[in-house]
């Protein structure tokens, strides 16, 4: 799993659906929270969390895309599987790992060294509490 802290910035919510933007060192990352009201209580503004992501979860790009949760890494290793595979990037400072097909890898054509375009799916984070 990948862990980027962060701090709430802004909570927007409807209907026991909330949009959640979090200030974090890659830039502002986005998620959605499913809660009756005050139930997910560690959801507040100005609170700090931890940005959860899977490994199979983050999508990799050569292109700039204008989607949101979308950052510059840099390719530090590449672990080359028969089926899978596993990238290590660094994004701001942080280093993110992503598995993917290796099929996937062969198609991107993503090597050491190479700086590509990361994108973390909204629906993708989950959020968990950080005890101040």
């Amino acid at each position: 799993m990948n862990a980027i802290h962060g701090r709430v910035k802004r909570i927007s919510s409807l209907n026991g659906v909330s949009q959640v933007e979090v200030k974090t060192d890659l830039g502002d990352l986005y998620t959605v929270v499913l809660s009756a009201p005050h139930q997910a209580a560690f959801v507040e503004e100005g609170k700090q969390v931890e940005c959860v992501v899977k490994e199979s979860s983050i999508i990799l790009m050569k292109e700039k895309t204008p989607c949101i949760n979308t950052f510059v890494g840099v390719v530090k290793s590449v672990e080359r599987g028969s089926v899978l595979s596993l990238v290590k990037l660094t994004c701001a400072g942080l280093e993110l790992k992503v598995m993917l097909l290796t099929k996937q890898l062969d198609a991107l054509g993503i090597s050491e060294g190479e700086e590509v375009y990361v994108f973390v799916p909204p629906l993708q984070v989950a959020l968990e509490a950080i005890h101040e």
